[in-house]
């Protein structure tokens, strides 16, 4: 008889402990899915915006070549006869050369 009760709240408890552990298990593993997801999300975000970075880049720098483009072209031009008031002459003012 006693043996008997005793048999009947050892498989309780075993029941219960088992349904404890099956949850414990089942919560890890959705966490583990739900963090996943999350970093894969993170990830598509950052990469979007790398992307999104690289286009702007892109537009930018054909913006300075086309700028740079309409710039007019000019020939070499030695420093001792440049005009005064060209880039080159400032140098040979400024004491680069004598």
């Amino acid at each position: 008889m006693i043996l008997a009760k005793l048999k009947i709240w050892a498989l309780a408890l075993f029941g219960i402990l088992a349904t404890l552990v099956t949850v414990g298990f089942y919560g890890r593993h959705k966490g583990k899915v739900s963090a996943e997801k999350e970093q894969a999300a993170r990830d598509s975000r950052q990469a979007a915006e790398v992307a999104q970075q690289t286009i702007q880049a892109g537009k930018v720098r054909d913006e300075i070549e086309s700028e740079n483009a309409k710039l007019p072209e000019a020939g070499p031009q030695k420093v001792s006869e440049a005009d005064p008031n060209s880039a080159a002459g400032k140098l040979r003012d400024d004491g680069w050369m004598l």
